[in-house]
């Protein structure tokens, strides 16, 4: 039934009403409308229950215990039905007569009184919710004294809307009475105190008093062993007590206490793995500020015990992660481990995708990069050639992973100052990524990137200049001016002035650069620290030759 019709069938039983009230009393509207409200056939309810208030207000009148009655069922019925505005206005008109009456002393004002803001809260009224709020809380503090179940959920109420409001005064202040009249009249109802915990929480770690902040999110934890909550209800808590370390730059704690996070969201999302990801890469970021390397290698660990019972041990997610664990590895300097890790992950690539995918020749060139940290620069060499010789023949010179290889090559041949061989490579890579994908890719400006860093080892410092210039150009343009990649080029400008001694230029580009360091990878973060480091030591080395 389409709007206009439905708006036709009740403007006409709103028509029939006066002769169907001739034949029915109050008693019966009020009855019948009651039975179509239990019966959640609100629209059916409403137009009988007006009629059945004008027929109170004609047979017993306003100050009437009837007509006080049909007032709040009709309230309640609008606000089932979320219309508030019209639910706000006989919760009002009740609490008038009530005033009016001198009832203004009861229970059942205070029920009306809280109500009555509730029906504002849900419609956004703020203010008058507060109001009204805080008139019961009086009301029940007079009336049923402070130890008790309702006066403690009335001021729980309006102690929530100065927190959502951000009115932190306010807040803390009726918090701060709640919780202690909370523990004596909530005690069978833990995830009740656990919510009012946690708000409090919220409160302080907004106000940035963090270690009050973590007492409080404890203490919500603590509740909730003790409640039916499902393992998610622990979550933002425990999150919470993990980010007010980290701001305090508690390392041990934080770390200790993100371990504890993860192990809920490894609780709360077995089946779902794409979330337990998510939240593993989002905490590892924070970890690597620390450099806690042992604490990353337990989150990978768990995230690969996720996806083995997921997907089978032989899934490229599987393969990833060992790879991902090898290079935290490879960083902590275990390079045995971290060799055996890419070995695990080359033979799950060659069952799933086979030796001649892109998937096994980037992992091989993993174990080249590898044994070149080591100095196993021959067996290093063996590697990148075998697989870009693999390359050129499977996938053809035009494929991005090619041109990968060509710039692997040339970086390792970099490091062992065979710039000749490694003009030649880049050269090449050049070429293919200006014709595809073209000179305005974030491809072609590593590439840019890749032949500075070759010039700057040269000592042909103007020409790694300009490429460094036209590297970040293209980038800012391709990925943001706030990008972690403009950052990264930006970083390498004021390096390369540095080298060369010009303090001035190098200290203006890393002052550039360390806003954009703060937003991309904190202001704890080893790149931040490593950019603070370099402009001490040209300060340093400024102020002896003055």
């Amino acid at each position: 039934m389409d709007k206009a019709l439905t708006k036709y069938f009740f403007m006409l039983l709103l028509m029939q009403l006066p002769l169907f009230a001739s034949a029915q009393n109050w008693s019966s509207l009020y009855e019948s409308g009651k039975k179509y409200y239990k019966e959640k056939k609100l629209t059916t309810a409403i137009p009988i229950l007006i009629q059945a208030r004008q027929q109170a207000q004609s047979e017993y009148g306003q100050n009437s215990f009837n007509y006080k009655a049909t007032l709040k069922l009709l309230a309640q019925v609008y606000f089932d039905h979320r219309q508030f505005a019209n639910s706000s206005n006989y919760y009002l008109e009740l609490v008038r007569i009530m005033e009016k009456n001198r009832e203004n002393t009861s229970k059942e004002y205070a029920d009306n009184l809280e109500a009555l803001a509730q029906t504002y809260t849900e419609g956004k009224r703020y203010s008058k919710a507060v109001e009204f709020y805080e008139k019961a809380v009086e009301v029940r503090k007079k009336v049923q004294g402070k130890d008790t179940e309702d006066y403690t959920h009335t001021l729980h109420h309006l102690a929530s809307l100065y927190l959502k409001g951000r009115k932190y005064d306010a807040a803390k202040q009726y918090y701060t009475e709640l919780l202690p009249i909370a523990e004596k009249t909530l005690k069978k109802y833990p995830a009740a105190l656990a919510d009012m915990a946690k708000e409090k929480g919220d409160l302080h770690f907004a106000l940035k008093e963090y270690k009050t902040a973590i007492a409080l999110y404890e203490k919500n934890l603590s509740y909730l062993q003790h409640s039916s909550a499902p393992p998610t209800q622990n979550l933002e808590a425990q999150q919470k007590i993990a980010q007010s370390y980290y701001i305090l730059e508690d390392k041990e704690a934080c770390v200790k206490e993100y371990l504890s996070y993860m192990q809920l969201v490894k609780e709360a999302f077995q089946d779902d793995t794409s979330r337990f990801e998510r939240e593993a890469k989002s905490t590892i970021e924070k970890l690597e500020e620390f450099q806690a390397l042992a604490a990353i290698i337990k989150i990978y660990e768990a995230q690969e015990e996720i996806f083995i019972k997921k997907y089978g041990a032989e899934d490229k997610k599987i393969a990833q992660t060992k790879l991902a664990i090898a290079q935290v590895q490879k960083q902590n300097n275990n390079y045995e481990s971290a060799q055996q890790y890419i070995q695990n992950a080359l033979a799950i690539y060659q069952k799933s995708s086979g030796e001649k995918s892109v998937d096994f020749f980037e992992t091989k060139d993993e174990l080249g990069r590898l044994l070149a940290s080591q100095a196993k620069d021959q067996e290093a060499e063996e590697i990148y050639l075998e697989t870009l010789a693999a390359r050129k023949e499977n996938l053809g010179e035009s494929n991005f992973s090619y041109t990968k290889a060509l710039d692997s090559l040339a970086h390792f041949y970099i490091s062992q100052k065979k710039y000749v061989e490694a003009d030649t490579l880049l050269n090449q890579l050049l070429r293919i990524r200006e014709k595809k994908p073209g000179k305005r890719h974030a491809s072609y400006a590593s590439a840019l990137g890749s032949m500075a860093y070759l010039y700057q080892e040269q000592e042909k410092y103007e020409k790694a200049e300009s490429l460094l210039k036209e590297e970040s150009k293209i980038f800012s343009a391709y990925y943001g001016s706030q990008s972690k990649e403009k950052t990264q080029s930006v970083i390498k400008l004021g390096d390369l002035y540095k080298k060369q001694n010009k303090f001035t230029e190098a200290i203006n580009v890393y002052r550039q650069a360390l806003p954009l360091i703060a937003a991309s990878y904190g202001k704890r973060s080893l790149i931040y620290q490593g950019v603070l480091q370099r402009i001490a030591e040209i300060n340093e080395e400024t102020k002896e030759n003055h």
